[in-house]
């Protein structure tokens, strides 16, 4: 492993809601969108620069009802609260200190999120939505089962964040 390399967690903490209200070491991200608290977030330091984040969000909701159309029937594309929410944190939040690069650059063209975890009890294989791709990954977790599977594929997670360099 090359450096030095932190996590930092926070719980059910508000988001900074403006630029210049933001701090490297404790509140690195800001939003101007509607979703500001998000259940956890990981913020992953190198070398004391804040390089990126991942965001949790917990859903006890069937996970098939996250991600459809609430108003189809009405003839409009209107996703869920929820979707909204999850959405929002992939796409809406933003930082001046993302991997110690000039702040401008960063703020018109980096997205400080790496990917949204959304953690759920209730969904099976067979019922999986794919959102990788955008961005967002669910997981089934559910309390007092066997967790290895999911311990690795956050260690790979938070690798990938750093280019790799963790395992």
């Amino acid at each position: 492993m090359k450096g030095e390399f932190r996590i930092k967690l926070h719980y059910d903490e508000p988001l900074c809601r403006q630029l210049e209200d933001t701090t490297k070491e404790n509140q690195p991200v800001f939003t101007k969108g509607r979703h500001y608290r998000p259940d956890i977030r990981m913020d992953l330091y190198r070398e004391d620069v804040y390089w990126s984040t991942i965001i949790f969000e917990v859903k006890y909701r069937k996970i098939q009802s996250i991600f459809q159309d609430k108003t189809k029937k009405q003839n409009r594309d209107t996703k869920s609260f929820c979707e909204n929410q999850i959405r929002g944190y992939k796409n809406e939040l933003h930082s001046k200190y993302c991997r110690g690069l000039d702040e401008n650059f960063v703020l018109r063209k980096l997205n400080p999120v790496d990917r949204v975890w959304v953690l759920n009890p209730t969904h099976h294989e067979g019922n999986i939505i794919d959102k990788e791709e955008e961005g967002i990954k669910l997981i089934q977790l559910i309390p007092g089962k066997n967790h290895q599977k999911i311990i690795l594929e956050l260690k790979e997670e938070i690798s990938e964040a750093f280019d790799g360099e963790l395992i």
